[in-house]
């Protein structure tokens, strides 16, 4: 550490085996150990052959509560990294419990444990450097999305409703990407596809995680497609282009590409990336609540932007003079989020 080198794997073993026996004392809870989702766990711990025939007696087992916690810890670990528990504890204050169900909400939604055993197993198909790029892809979103779900989910849903009800959107989102992103989107979405499987990973593997960035929003539009009159395709293809107008997806791109030198610096930049998701959801719910009477996205949004020139001139501003310099200061993050808010609250009149 002191020269800058990182830990070594045995250091980093010792580290991660004491990690799990506290987070596994942590998780030894009532709200997990009874949570009947969690509890599937318990029958996972046992040989396939046992498990329908000594099921109920399982449910007995004196250890019942200790092996439930144990094999939710190494999940979360083996999935995540050592730091994840203690990262959004950081950043949302949540308590372990909401971070494990976050976790397993999201980990359900995307279908991550296919998706992992699936990229594990190219093992010596495509290069390791690549692997772990992807896993790191998957575990970026995961983090994200638990983050989304701590600060937005449903906290009185079981985890199975939960996932159930963002599935449904989220399957809708996947499978039409092409019909909502702006042409130059979707492009870069395929040329990143493109890349993988020209490194033999398989498309549809390829697809899933180059398209992680897009289907985050999956979250926002489940929730405003459920409070909003208008089908899925029409809120989608809103969003989507509204963050292309605004060039709010380009904005995103610096937040995630700015620097941090402390954790004051990672917790601002977090915070700037879930203010820039917000405002973009605000503006998106406000047209198409302000306009049930007709399912044309780009009708809707069009009419917006004409009757708004001038906060949009000034935003517009903004971008141009951040796309003057590589490296930004964090108080220029900070103006444009304000600027950004204030046409979200325009959007509402």
């Amino acid at each position: 550490m002191a020269t800058d080198q990182g830990l070594t794997r045995p250091e980093l073993s010792v580290l991660i085996a004491y990690g799990k026996m506290v987070m596994k004392d942590a998780l030894n809870i009532p709200e997990i150990t009874e949570n009947p989702y969690h509890a599937r766990l318990l029958l996972h711990a046992f040989p396939e052959v046992l498990r329908s025939r000594f099921n109920e007696h399982m449910q007995q087992h004196p250890l019942r509560s200790e092996i439930i916690a144990t094999k939710l810890t190494n999940n979360m670990v083996n999935d995540m990294g050592l730091n994840f528990v203690f990262r959004l504890q950081e950043e949302t204050g949540a308590s372990v419990s909401e971070i494990a169900d976050a976790y397993a909400i999201v980990h359900g939604i995307f279908n991550m444990e296919n998706l992992w055993a699936r990229i594990e197993e190219l093992d010596n198909v495509i290069c390791a450097k690549l692997q772990l790029t992807m896993l790191d892809e998957a575990r970026r979103i995961m983090r994200r999305g638990a983050r989304w779900y701590i600060r937005h989910g449903s906290k009185t849903q079981s985890i199975e409703d939960a996932i159930e009800s963002y599935r449904g959107t989220f399957k809708k989102l996947s499978e039409n990407l092409q019909h909502y992103l702006v042409e130059s989107e979707y492009a870069q979405l395929e040329a990143a596809t493109q890349r993988y499987i020209e490194q033999d990973v398989p498309a549809d593997i390829a697809y899933q995680v180059a398209s992680f960035s897009n289907m985050f929003s999956s979250f926002d539009l489940a929730q405003i497609v459920d409070a909003d009159k208008h089908e899925t395709d029409v809120v989608a293809k809103l969003y989507y282009q509204l963050g292309s107008r605004l060039e709010l997806h380009w904005f995103l791109d610096q937040i995630n590409n700015q620097a941090v030198s402390n954790h004051w610096q990672a917790l601002a930049r977090a915070s700037y990336r879930e203010e820039l998701d917000w405002q973009q959801r605000s503006i998106a719910a406000n047209l198409l609540q302000s306009r049930s009477d007709t399912a044309d996205a780009d009708q809707i949004l069009d009419e917006w932007i004409d009757s708004n020139q001038v906060l949009l001139k000034r935003w517009y501003h903004m971008m141009s003079e951040f796309k003057t310099s590589s490296t930004h200061e964090f108080a220029k993050f900070s103006v444009a989020l304000r600027e950004l808010m204030l046409l979200s609250v325009k959007s509402n009149h």
